[in-house]
């Protein structure tokens, strides 16, 4: 029979030997520029720009994922006239300099983001 400290030596070991092996296997999401804009070429999908963009940024190159998450697509939905004015009776315009301000004085923090890709 095996002594316990060596079942725990020998249980480390193993448990090593698994989390390296899964490093050296792990594969990575982190692309080329060149592989970026390969697969931009190919994918005809309406939110090509986008996918490009979130690639670009995961990389590193975030000059280039602010330029193709702002690229538009040409590929405009449409909507019915009457679905619009639906939709639209829902809400009605306000004064955003007084909102924001309204809703400053009941936070102490308010934070405006405009940067819907990131």
């Amino acid at each position: 029979m095996l002594a316990p400290s060596r079942i725990i030596l020998f249980t480390l070991l193993a448990g090593s030997a698994s989390v390296l092996h899964g490093q050296e296997t792990a594969k990575t999401n982190y692309r080329f520029k060149s592989e970026i804009t390969k697969a931009l070429e190919a994918d005809t999908s309406e939110f090509r720009f986008q996918t490009a963009a979130t690639a670009f940024s995961f990389s590193g190159q975030y000059k280039l994922a602010l330029q193709y998450a702002d690229k538009d697509p040409g590929e405009v939905s449409t909507i019915s006239k009457s679905l619009e004015q639906e939709f639209m009776s829902r809400y009605k315009p306000v004064d955003a300099r007084q909102f924001i301000l309204e809703k400053a004085k009941q936070s102490k923090v308010l934070i405006i983001n405009e940067a819907h890709y990131n």
